[in-house]
């Protein structure tokens, strides 16, 4: 729903501008996406793409990952799964890398944004066909991000393991949310199947939704303030989106459409 700003203004300023805005959700997907990182974050792209080439090099050594068929890259992302697995913390970070420079749509071999964005898709339904999502939400659990009080160095790693996690998690309920022409049949049934298991016990018993309110609530009672808040805050909005339980609801006094969070709190 569009409104015109200076036909929302009081009498007396109609000389200020037209600005054009829109009440919805979410914005376009690539804005969307951009949401998600901070400027500290810039050199970490290159990092991403570094850890997965060299993890690729050891099994593929004369094709690039967008000259691959569809079988290999289904074995290569269960490959990258498994090592999510590993009990040393430095090399399950790399593999997370990896793992997210895939989702980031291996841009090192595209030559525009436009197969930037279609590798991207691509990529994400197949992390989301592998199992990838829920490996993440078990690796995200809080018996690996304890807040490492009194080792700097633990504070640190624990932070990138959790901001790396959380982007691939934002990258994936944002892209498959996300409605695209040309999607594969087989997307559109994923896609609800990924919207039903939203609200399914995925981790402790409690829906995805309950672990990042967890989240939350640590990192506002000082238990957690190694806790990337913003990509949180973004995760548990995407979450509600995806699961399409919001209703918009109009308030005809103020003109605006609001959103009514209480029956799908309930529904958590």
């Amino acid at each position: 729903h569009k409104y015109c700003l200076s036909s929302l203004s009081r009498k007396g300023y109609s000389e200020s501008p037209d600005f054009e805005f829109e009440y919805a959700d979410a914005d376009k997907w690539t804005a969307e996406l951009s949401e998600l990182y901070s400027y500290t974050e810039g050199p970490e792209f290159q990092l991403n793409r570094k850890c997965f080439e060299e993890d690729f090099r050891l099994h593929v050594l004369d094709k690039k990952w967008t000259e691959l068929d569809t079988k290999q890259h289904h074995t290569h992302a269960m490959r990258l799964l498994d090592g999510l697995e590993v009990t040393a913390r430095e090399k399950r970070l790399r593999v997370a890398r990896a793992i997210l420079y895939v989702a980031q749509g291996t841009f090192d071999e595209c030559s525009s944004e436009a197969e930037v964005q279609f590798w991207m898709r691509y990529n994400i339904f197949l992390l989301l066909e592998v199992g990838t999502f829920n490996a993440l939400v078990d690796g995200a659990s809080e018996k690996n991000f304890r807040h490492p009080k009194d080792d700097f160095l633990l504070l640190t790693c624990s932070v990138f393991d959790c901001r790396v996690l959380l982007n691939i998690m934002y990258l994936i309920l944002e892209t498959v949310r996300q409605d695209c022409e040309g999607d594969k049949p087989e997307w559109k049934t994923m896609r609800q199947t990924f919207r039903a298991e939203l609200g399914a016990p995925l981790y402790n018993n409690e829906p995805f939704s309950v672990m990042l309110f967890g989240m939350v609530t640590k990192f506002c009672s000082g238990h957690a303030p190694h806790f990337p808040m913003k990509k949180v805050l973004l995760l548990l909005w995407k979450t509600v989106l995806v699961r399409g339980s919001c209703l918009q609801i109009y308030d005809a006094s103020s003109g605006c459409w609001l959103i009514a969070l209480d029956w799908w709190l309930v529904q958590c």
